[in-house]
């Protein structure tokens, strides 16, 4: 409890030291949003981001989307598609990690995600130039992951997508553009959205066995089912605490992980990734890392990315909700990054 106070603190510490267009006067849902949020889950992450979401986002249910139409994520302060943005870097200059939030940017990791092949992408300024790409983003396919591909192609699926901290109940913000393009490429799947507050309180202990809940009740009737598992911030943090609860066949039926903005981030795992598949924030750790973090027989099913600053799993160069921990829904090279690893994590 006394972590959760320390964090609640430090978050909203890190707002009102930063504070952002599209934020207006009430983090906890009152108050005026700069910007519009046009069909865009609601909430701290959201509503921060203030611009306007183009596109449409259709769903089959309450609880599930389904392929079909298009869907971008707002962008932060209200910024329109076209410009590039990236997050600054701790000397004053802007690096070149972060793509361009509407398209641009070529996600330079993505290589390595496809089976190998060196990655020229160049990271943040600070972080000191280019990366070589050899400890780019884990494969999906490695023949040693239990459930990262080596099962063949699943014919049906369940995406179990858990939100970040005061988004509305939905689809998080931050897996929009992945998750339609992975319905599109890839039939027979369907979306779950977690049940659990996502409150201040970063206590997400329900989120986390609304996971575990779901995953071994649609395995009893539907044994053949694979999932993917997707978590943002403190999402992000409830999908980690699933992990250890998930044995057996459960643990054989999750294909894949996707986690954005991990507050629980552990540095130097093999599944940690930057924005660009790079290892640019590799060796750095979350603010509740200390929690335990992604058990080691899970680490090849997922890709843990971390932008470069991003205050909540990057903690050496950012404290805190801060711009880059906003970036996950607008930037192509992420939502291309965890389409890629969901479709090849699939058999697809």
């Amino acid at each position: 409890m006394k972590l959760s106070i320390v964090f609640v603190a430090a978050l909203i510490g890190a707002t009102t030291a930063n504070p952002l267009g599209g934020m207006g006067s009430g983090l906890l849902g009152g108050g005026s949003s700069g910007g519009s949020a046009g069909g865009s889950p609601g909430g701290l992450l959201s509503r921060l981001q203030g611009g306007s979401a183009g596109g449409s986002f259709s769903a089959s249910s309450p609880d599930g989307v389904s392929a079909g139409g298009s869907s971008s994520a707002p962008s932060p302060g209200g910024v329109s598609a076209g410009g590039s943005s990236s997050p600054p870097s701790p000397g004053g200059s802007a690096g070149s990690a972060a793509p361009s939030l509407l398209g641009g940017g070529s996600a330079g990791g993505l290589s390595s995600l496809l089976g190998g092949g060196s990655s020229g992408a160049s990271t943040d300024g600070s972080a000191g130039g280019s990366t070589g790409g050899s400890a780019g983003a884990p494969s999906a396919a490695s023949p040693t992951s239990p459930g990262g591909g080596a099962g063949g192609k699943c014919d049906s699926y369940t995406i179990i997508n858990t939100r970040g901290t005061t988004e509305l109940q939905g689809p998080s913000v931050g897996f929009l553009g992945m998750n339609q393009q992975l319905l599109m490429a890839a039939p027979g799947g369907k979306q779950y959205n977690t049940l659990y507050p996502a409150d201040w309180s970063q206590i997400s202990t329900v989120g986390t066995l609304d996971i575990v809940n779901k995953v071994n009740s649609v395995l009893r009737t539907s044994p053949k089912e694979c999932f993917i598992l997707q978590g943002y911030s403190q999402g992000a943090a409830a999908t980690t605490n699933a992990m250890p609860k998930l044995t057996g066949a459960a643990f054989d039926a999750v294909r894949g992980v996707v986690l954005v903005g991990n507050p629980e981030r552990q540095p130097g795992k093999d599944c940690n990734v930057d924005d660009r598949g790079g290892s640019s924030t590799k060796m750095v750790g979350g603010m509740m890392a200390m929690l335990g973090g992604i058990p080691a027989n899970w680490v090849p099913k997922v890709l843990d990315i971390c932008i470069f600053g991003d205050g909540v799993c990057d903690t050496t160069h950012g404290f805190g909700i801060n711009p880059p921990h906003l970036l996950y829904g607008g930037s192509s090279s992420v939502q291309g990054m965890g389409a890629s690893y969901m479709k090849k994590a699939l058999g697809y």
